[in-house]
Parts: C-alpha cells; structure tokens; sequence
C-alpha cells in the first residue's frame, strides 16, 4: 500500500510510475521523509533536529533508538516505511447500495 500510494504521488500530476520490486530499495534511499504518510511538522522537525532529511538518513538508526525516541509505534512504522515495508492490511469498502 505504501509504494502504490508513493508512485502515485511521484506520478502526478498526470503521469505514471511504476516502481518494480527490484527498484523499491534505490527509491527509498533517496526520498524525502515529508513525502511518506503520517509525518507531520512536528515529527519531521523532531527528525531533521537528529539529521535526518531521507529515508536513507533514517535507516542508519536502529529500530531500538526510533521506538525510544518517537514512541513504540511511530519508532517501528518509520523504521519499516524508510524500507518500503508497510504491513497494514488492504481492506474492501461494501458499497451499501
């Protein structure tokens, strides 16, 4: 869910982007942390104040040190997002009709 959602946001406004497994570790490296779901000012000025301006610069903090320092939760979904891994479950909506 994480890389349709990031590829749709690098596609706009009217292109298309693909982003083969092969490539997700190469896109991440270099992408802005404000780009991924869930960081907002304050978390991305909490991150920049500890260097950390990419997804890249994230990954050098271990897992341990993110949940310390932004909370169980936000530590590990940061960790796992900064490598392209999202494990939220992809839901259908029932139309009521």
């Amino acid at each position: 869910m994480l890389m349709a959602r990031l590829a749709t946001r690098t596609a706009k406004p009217d292109g298309q982007c693909y982003i083969s497994p092969e490539k997700v570790d190469e896109y991440m490296l270099q992408l802005y942390i404000k780009t991924l779901p869930s960081i907002g000012h304050v978390l991305e000025q909490k991150l920049k104040k500890k260097g950390v301006q990419t997804c890249g610069h994230l990954r050098m903090f271990p897992k341990e040190a993110l949940q310390r320092d932004l909370r169980t939760k936000t530590g590990e979904m940061l960790w796992n997002y900064s490598r392209g891994v999202d494990n939220r479950l992809v839901g259908v909506i029932q139309d009521g009709r």
